[in-house]
């Protein structure tokens, strides 16, 4: 049977978490890729013998040394204050160790991230401008940190500013996640017109998007 409408709460409901779960997938999938391409490319780098071993061996540590402080990231048998705590030890030495490899901004967002479990927006807002601004952070990465800073601001109360920046993000990297937290925000500002607008680009933009139908169904609540 059809529904005839959905709940406020419903229509609030927030797509945020959703998308992290495929960010933090991006992140996993990707660093990996730059392991495999860091060891694989010293290889085949470098005019002796000694600088390629060395490359090799300096890549393979610097791979190491990641994987290491990520399985306690990735712990859940830890006690929580304990995983969160040698998580945040283990990155910042690695940054100290790695601050310029091609994995430095992978460790940057495990850092933004144990900060908002600490609910600390400050120092989740330090490490993600530090992944802006390395140099070795992917197109894709930085769009994905814009979105989590827009988040923060918007959790903040900072609507307008939150806004900005979620206006700010490519048509075609997220773009329908955009425009639902502008729609989102705009009917926190009670601008029902400016929802509804929002709203209707995911539906007709993005017909395909996991976020349409919560889309459709807000539309169907503001008619």
């Amino acid at each position: 049977m059809a529904r005839d409408a959905i709940s406020k709460d419903e229509l609030k409901r927030d797509p945020f978490q959703e998308w992290m779960f495929h960010a933090i997938d991006y992140v996993h999938r990707r660093r990996r890729r730059f392991i495999a391409g860091g060891v694989a490319l010293v290889a085949v780098v470098g005019t002796a013998g000694g600088l390629i071993l060395n490359q090799r061996m300096t890549a393979q540590a610097m791979a190491d040394a990641f994987n290491e402080v990520e399985g306690i990231f990735h712990d859940r048998e830890l006690p929580n204050a304990e995983r969160v705590g040698k998580s945040r030890v283990g990155l910042k030495a690695y940054l100290l160790d790695y601050r310029d490899s091609a994995l430095a901004p992978y460790a940057w967002m495990h850092l933004a991230a144990l900060a908002i479990e600490d609910q600390d927006p400050a120092e989740a807002e330090k490490a993600y401008r530090a992944v802006i601004d390395n140099s070795g952070a992917s197109s894709s990465l930085v769009v994905i940190v814009q979105i989590a800073l827009a988040k923060l601001r918007e959790d903040s109360g900072q609507l307008a500013e939150s806004s900005e920046i979620y206006r700010s993000i490519p048509p075609d990297r997220y773009g329908d996640l955009a425009a639902l937290s502008l729609g989102r925000i705009a009917l926190e500002e009670r601008n029902i017109e400016e929802a509804r607008a929002q709203l209707e680009i995911v539906s007709q933009q993005y017909p395909d998007s996991s976020l349409a139908a919560q889309a459709q169904q807000a539309l169907f609540y503001l008619r």
